[in-house]
């Protein structure tokens, strides 16, 4: 209920609009994977950056989702993944089941609750925002379907970070590409500073 509490301001504008590269704010760098299937703004500050790739499982067919995470020591831990789903999932899933797939998948991860849901619009992709209790911590969760590919942008940490203009920033920057169900590009990819 107090999670409610905190965060019930971020719920006041029902459509999110995505942001425009000319209003990358300092020290923040746009990032896109190797399979250019999103792009996403990414804080510069000293944090720790990672691009895991982990084994996860829907609906009982191993996959493997790839992430991007910058941890800022005391901070937030900024999130940013796609899935791709082999077609014998897609055609059988709704577009509600796979937006449920990938909560699921971010839940079972953090081993987190949800407290609360919203559905958004951030630029030409419908999806949902859960709130998400993890231990002391919370966690805004953003997801995202299209095509055969499932989508996700998160920060966690504490209740007064999760409602920051850096929380805010982040996640509002977070697109969708118009080819993420084609084949990877390899011949181009954006990479943010980071001390790997």
């Amino acid at each position: 209920m107090r999670v409610r509490l905190v965060l019930a301001g971020l719920w006041i504008v029902p459509v999110l609009m995505a942001a425009d590269a000319s209003d990358l704010p300092p020290g923040w760098k746009e990032y896109s994977p190797k399979d250019h299937s999103f792009s996403v703004w990414l804080p510069g500050k000293t944090g720790r950056f990672r691009e895991p790739k982990r084994p996860v499982v829907v609906r009982g067919v191993p996959l493997e989702i790839n992430l991007v995470q910058v941890e800022v020591r005391g901070k937030l831990t900024y999130e940013a993944a796609s899935l791709l789903l082999p077609s014998r999932l897609v055609g059988k899933a709704s577009q509600k089941e796979k937006l449920e797939f990938m909560r699921d998948v971010f839940l079972s991860e953090v081993r987190g609750k949800v407290y609360d849901e919203s559905e958004i619009k951030q630029s030409h992709a419908a999806g949902k925002e859960y709130v998400v209790q993890v231990g002391r911590s919370v966690a805004r969760l953003r997801v995202f379907a299209q095509g055969k590919r499932l989508y996700r942008a998160s920060v966690l940490g504490s209740k007064t970070n999760v409602a920051s203009k850096d929380a805010d920033t982040f996640l509002d920057s977070f697109q969708l590409l118009a080819k993420a169900d084609m084949p990877a590009d390899k011949g181009k990819h954006k990479t943010a500073a980071s001390d790997k």
